[in-house]
């Protein structure tokens, strides 16, 4: 598994820990090779932010052809909006009160 490398140590330092947590716990198998990476460098890694891009221009109707090479590979998931913990509702992370 190839992830984007971060930019901060202690950013870094989370991602192992979390890698470790999850060979724990079973979910990340011990014998997978785990890889940290630039997109300079692991040109995949890229892929994400074009088929987000794309499908942000297909779902605003801007550019419906952006999408059109990979969309019966992709499944769109509608999220609930919802305030973080410990917000009200109408608050943005970052606001006073919000974490």
């Amino acid at each position: 598994m190839v992830f984007e490398e971060r930019k901060y140590q202690s950013q870094r330092n989370a991602d192992e820990a979390c890698v470790r947590q999850l060979r724990k716990t079973g979910e990340i198998p011990r014998t997978m090779q785990v890889l940290a990476s630039s997109p300079s460098h692991e040109k995949l890694l890229w892929l994400r932010d074009v088929v987000s891009f794309a499908l942000y221009q297909s779902i605003g109707a801007v550019r419906r052809d952006y999408a059109q090479p990979f969309a019966d590979r992709v499944v769109v998931i509608e999220a609930e909006k919802r305030a973080a913990p410990g917000c009200r509702s109408n608050q943005i992370r970052g606001q006073s009160g919000c974490p």
